[in-house]
């Protein structure tokens, strides 16, 4: 993926870094919960795909180096349900 594409993860905005039918790779600016169900959101200029989805993983990507910016996360989540793209 060249541009990521923006997304939402329980509420929280994220951009999408890979995809696939079972899951994606996420980046985004806050800490999110593990193995809990949450809803998923991928916005296109055409639609949004709508799923359910748990986070696997959520590690450190970047340590904000100032006030004005935020900490930067890299989440991996699955869909409950694959999910056509």
């Amino acid at each position: 993926m060249i541009t990521p594409l923006p997304a939402e993860i329980g509420g929280v905005n994220a951009d999408v870094v890979d995809i696939s039918t079972r899951g994606a790779r996420l980046q985004v600016t806050e800490k999110i919960d593990l193995n809990r169900t949450m809803s998923f959101m991928l916005r296109t200029k055409e639609a949004a795909i709508e799923t359910s989805a748990s986070a696997i993983w959520c590690d450190v990507a970047a340590l904000a180096l100032h006030d004005e910016e935020l900490d930067r996360y890299f989440c991996g989540i699955t869909f409950d349900r694959s999910v056509s793209l």
